[in-house]
């Protein structure tokens, strides 16, 4: 049975917590410019980009995304870096991990 007087779990994500999310949002660090609409990746698959983010835990922007060739709508996220980041393509050229093909922007 539980103890419905009982509040002493309700403030566990209250202030407390002292992770490095700023107090104010002018302290977030500023969105670069991201072309959302549809990517190709170094393997061949589709993947529609739907934003950026701010990680929480660390502050790290983040690609928001999903894959554009399956019915499936989850979501996935992966660190702006490594979106952008230069790879060897399996044409031997290298190229972002990410090759934008169209979009919105």
């Amino acid at each position: 049975m539980v103890d419905s007087d009982s509040d002493s779990d309700s403030d566990s994500d209250s202030d407390s917590d002292s992770g490095p999310v700023p107090s104010l949002a002018s302290e977030l660090p500023k969105l670069p410019p991201f072309r959302t609409g549809l990517y190709r990746h170094k393997k061949g698959d589709r993947y529609q980009a739907i934003g950026l983010a701010t990680r929480e835990e660390d502050l790290e922007i983040v690609v928001i995304y999903m894959h554009a060739d399956t019915d499936t709508d989850r979501l996935w996220t992966r660190p702006l870096a490594s979106w952008n980041e230069i790879v060897e393509w399996p044409d031997g050229n290298c190229k972002q991990r990410f090759k934008f093909e169209s979009g919105d922007s």
